[in-house]
């Protein structure tokens, strides 16, 4: 395979694992009962997996071509060509690619998701230790979610209205602490004294 064409997988690669990332990071912590419904949130969350999931493919086919079979053809191949070609029909039957292409694109987007939650998680846990407020909330309302989950719904930071799971078993009107980012006022959780 010639440099150009494996040039231009890793630009394909991240252009669409940088667009799918910026998507996801505007609506990583949104509060979890808007997802529960068909929202603008959960689309663009579902979008940016979609992006991603393109992103692996092309990598993967990448790999495989490098690392795993050689093709007869030099050129860019891209998902569609594997279902569009008559070329790439066959091979798929013979040289076993989709085995491959799936095996290897499973594994790159489970691992990437694990590692995408791992920073997230590291960055929140950063942010609220560097950047955090606490404060004492009012419990607002209670509601039960689809799963039978319970989630506090409070307002903070003179303007925010959030919930968060109901692990202290509060009732309505009672009182608690929550520690937020200023940086980032999305990041709450509760306060641990």
């Amino acid at each position: 395979m010639k440099v150009n064409i494996e040039i231009k997988y890793i630009i394909v690669y991240s252009i669409l694992t940088i667009t799918s990332i910026i998507l996801a990071l505007q609506f990583w912590w949104t509060d979890l009962h808007s997802l529960s419904q068909l929202t603008i949130e959960l689309m663009a969350l579902l979008l940016s997996a979609g992006i991603y999931w393109m992103a692996i493919i092309y990598i993967s086919i990448f790999v495989i071509r490098k690392y795993v079979l050689e093709l007869e053809i030099k050129d860019f191949i891209g998902p569609i060509d594997l279902v569009t070609n008559e070329y790439f029909q066959k091979i798929l039957e013979v040289k076993s690619l989709k085995i491959y292409l799936n095996f290897t694109s499973c594994i790159l987007f489970i691992s990437s998701i694990i590692v995408f939650n791992v920073i997230m998680n590291t960055y929140k846990h950063h942010e609220i230790n560097e950047n955090g407020k606490i404060e004492t909330i009012i419990v607002k309302d209670i509601h039960i979610g689809g799963h039978g989950s319970v989630h506090i719904y409070f307002e903070y930071n003179h303007k925010d209205y959030y919930h968060l799971p109901n692990m202290k078993n509060l009732n309505i009107g009672d009182s608690t602490s929550i520690i937020f980012s200023t940086e980032n006022p999305k990041l709450v959780e509760y306060y641990l004294e």
